[in-house]
């Protein structure tokens, strides 16, 4: 799904609306996402966690939903997500933080009325009569700043991590019709370089809050390839 994003304005939207997301028919083709550490735990109980190099060098952790491109096992055919936890970046939609300005570094709210969610008539008030944001963007501006934080300290723990060498490239492998997949592009932290770190730099993570608890929890999340592979052999038998 392409998804256009524009400024939110007083002048292109003080009489508008915005409907309550009531779907999550805009991610059925995602097979994965980002997430923060701060979702980890969650995250974990239903999704393998892996990390990625972006084009840029940084890295990024996703929950992986599917085996493939365009696969989302977590969307039903109804739009509904089925399972207790969604992760942030999807929840946020049709809101976002983004850019106006290129030369600066100033963020502001994007909304995007690709599922026409934004209307004249129905849902809730996008500004007040005078001009001011409603209570509902105060909200969604709260929670964006929030999840933008939560992003920039979790990129900022990945960076560690990848300087203490502790990423390894992974291949997730499963079964399909009998035939051998896998599925590649993906990092994971080396459980033998893990237990190898000098005592110096391992007393570096335990400082860090939240870190040890978070490596530990993507280990264990790798468990749940199966639960894609299980959902996966149920769609194609």
């Amino acid at each position: 799904m392409n998804v256009n994003y524009v400024a939110l304005n007083v002048e292109q939207h003080k009489n508008k609306k915005i409907k309550v997301l009531s779907s999550f028919e805009h991610a059925r083709d995602f097979h994965l996402c980002a997430i923060t550490t701060d979702e980890f735990g969650l995250a974990s109980t239903n999704y393998p966690i892996v990390f990625i190099r972006n084009e840029d060098a940084s890295i990024s952790a996703v929950a992986l939903f599917g085996l493939k491109p365009k696969q989302n096992f977590f969307v039903d055919k109804d739009g509904q997500w089925p399972l207790a936890y969604v992760p942030a970046i999807i929840r946020r939609y049709p809101f976002s933080l983004g850019r106006v300005n290129p030369d600066s570094d100033d963020l502001a709210i994007c909304i995007s009325d690709a599922d026409q969610l934004i209307n004249d008539k129905f849902g809730l008030d996008l500004f007040n009569n005078d001009g001011e944001p409603s209570d509902h963007v105060i909200r969604i501006q709260k929670f964006l700043s929030f999840l933008h934080n939560m992003q920039n300290r979790s990129k900022d723990f990945y960076q560690i991590l990848d300087g203490l060498g502790l990423f390894t490239e992974k291949a997730l492998e499963f079964q399909e019709n009998e035939e051998a997949k896998s599925i590649g592009g993906f990092m994971v932290i080396d459980r033998d370089k893990l237990q190898s770190l000098k005592a110096t730099d391992f007393t570096k993570l335990r400082k860090i809050d939240g870190a040890l608890e978070a490596i530990y929890t993507h280990i264990a999340s790798l468990n749940q390839v199966q639960n894609l592979v299980k959902r996966n052999d149920a769609k194609v038998d």
